[in-house]
Formats: C-alpha cells, structure tokens, sequence
C-alpha cells in the first residue's frame, strides 16, 4: 500500500521593492565610504591592502575559486602544473581587486593619464577614422578594462561602451559617472543596435565585450581548443556598418601604469569575398586567446566562460 504524505509548501520570501532599494542604497554606501578612506592613503598602501584583501577574497569564495581552476583547466590542460595554476589563481584575483580600485580612481588618474598611459597601435585607429565608417572596439576583461576609456580621453575619439545596466541603480549612476570623467559615455545593451548606428555613422567608436558566455543564439566557436558560445554582435555590427573592427587591450605594465594596444584591423572581406561573422569572430577569439596566453594573471578567469551544453533551454 502506498501512501502520500503532505508536506506543507515552501514560503519563498522575496525582497519588496522598498527593501530592494534600502540594500542597494546601503551596499553604495558602504563603497563609497570604503573609497573615500582610500583615497586618502598613498597609492602604494591602497594597493598593498586592496591586494590582502583579494587574497582573502580568494579563501572565502570557494565557488569562484572552483570555476577559475576549471577555466585553467580547459585553457592550459597538463602544459601547467596544479602549482603554476595557483599562483596565476592568486595573482588574478589580486589583479581583479586593482581593477575595481582603479575604476572609482578613475578622476584622480584622468589628472596625471599622460604619465600613466603609453599607446601602441593607435594607426590602426586613425586608418579605421579616415574611412569614415567608426570603429567597433572590440574588448574584453583583460588587463585594465575600464582604462580604455583613456583612448576617448588622450586620443580625442567620442566613444561609447554598450554593456549591461547593474542591478544597483546607485552603483550603476556612480560607474557611468567614472567613465564619464575619462569621456566615455555608456550605454545599456537594450539600446545598444540603436545607439551603435548613431555613433557609428558619425564616426565615432563603439566599444564591445566578446569574451563572455554568448546565450543560446549564439554560435560555439573555438576557445582554447574548446567551444564556447561567444557573441557575434562587433562582426555582425561591423558588416552592417562598413565600420572596422579593432580588438584593444588596456594592460596593466606596473603599479599606476598602463598600456593600451590597438591591434590592426580585422577584415571583413577576404580576397574580395564577404566572410562570414563566424569566421571573423573566430579570427577574434584567436587573438584574445594570444593575448591571454602572454598575460594570464591579468583576464578574469573567474567568469563561468566554458559553460555545458545543459544551460541551453531546447525550443
């Protein structure tokens, strides 16, 4: 004889929109303290504690731990022994924590950026204007991201970066501020088609991230010999727009000091034949994953890249 037993139901709490607004108002808070008492401090002891500070991170956060070793795995497979993988582990999470620093010291670099910035490749740029079509910066979280606002800012280009809007109004107003005081606008990705013909056509840069999980209608391409779904958005916007496609990487060459890296234009046409947005953003990967292989430490390995088929939902 089988017999059920009734369970009573689960309550699911759900934070009410006041409640939502009063945590996002005390997590902003919160930053905005913790940045002011560091900026206070000299630059070589807001380093040293952001530093300790990821280290800790990196022991109290198991699961980013886990996704970053898999990610390793997959990238590097034996070529790197479990040892050399810690220590990139480390140094990588140290060098996330010194991203988000420098994101809210953005103003106080903006004063002194010609002492903090070398350029290299910035030809490919003037040859990418000089058509007059703009140019799609293609990004991505290697190096110091956020400081390829600085091209906008020292090389006199109005630029724009689609991305998403945060969950925290208060944070998402404060890091369109930052980027702001280096001229760089920013735009949420609900508006991105429209907002990147307009710059476009004016000549203008638009820069886009490539190297996050793509979504279900994107196609898996090559990425460190293992597919990976990845967005074909800056091909796709780039065969539309006759605009050229540019790959830059704002590296991180010592403490304060950066170089940006214009890589040379993609092509989207090939012995006088269209290619496909598959084939150029496979070109894409390729030189992000070179790039990668040189800096290890300083891309966020953190980020679930590779993820299984499983997460795709089967119309």
């Amino acid at each position: 004889m089988i017999t059920f037993t009734q369970t009573k139901p689960k309550q699911v709490y759900q934070r009410t929109p006041f409640l939502a607004r009063i945590t996002h108002l005390v997590e902003y808070s919160c930053l905005r303290v913790l940045v002011a008492c560091m900026r206070l401090l000299p630059r070589v002891i807001t380093t040293a504690i952001v530093k300790h500070l990821s280290i800790f991170m990196y022991y109290i956060l198991p699961k980013r731990r886990k996704v970053a070793m898999k990610n390793l795995d997959i990238a590097f497979g034996d070529s790197l022994t479990r040892e050399a993988k810690r220590k990139i582990l480390h140094a990588n999470f140290c060098h996330i924590g010194l991203c988000f620093l420098e994101l809210f010291n953005t103003p106080r670099i903006a004063k002194r950026a010609h002492e903090c910035f070398e350029f290299e490749g910035m030809e490919n740029a003037r040859e990418a204007l000089a058509k007059g079509h703009g140019i799609i910066l293609v990004m991505s979280h290697l190096g110091s991201w956020e400081y390829l606002s600085f091209i906008s800012y020292l090389q006199n280009i109005p630029s724009t970066i689609i991305g998403k809007t945060l969950r925290n109004p208060y944070m998402n107003r404060w890091i369109i501020s930052m980027r702001q005081a280096a001229h760089l606008e920013t735009c949420s990705n609900t508006m991105g088609a429209r907002t990147t013909i307009r710059e476009l056509k004016k000549n203008h840069l638009v820069a886009m991230a490539i190297d996050q999980w793509g979504g279900n209608a994107e196609p898996w391409l090559d990425f460190f010999g293992t597919p990976a779904s990845t967005t074909t958005l800056p091909a796709r916007a780039a065969i539309k727009m006759q605009s050229a496609l540019i790959p830059a990487f704002c590296i991180r060459t010592d403490s304060g000091k950066f170089k940006i890296i214009l890589k040379p234009i993609v092509p989207t046409i090939e012995n006088d034949k269209d290619r496909t947005v598959e084939e150029i953003t496979q070109e894409l990967n390729g030189i992000l994953e070179g790039m990668i292989r040189i800096y290890p430490e300083q891309w966020m390995w953190t980020h679930n890249r590779w993820k299984d088929k499983k997460y795709y939902k089967v119309a």
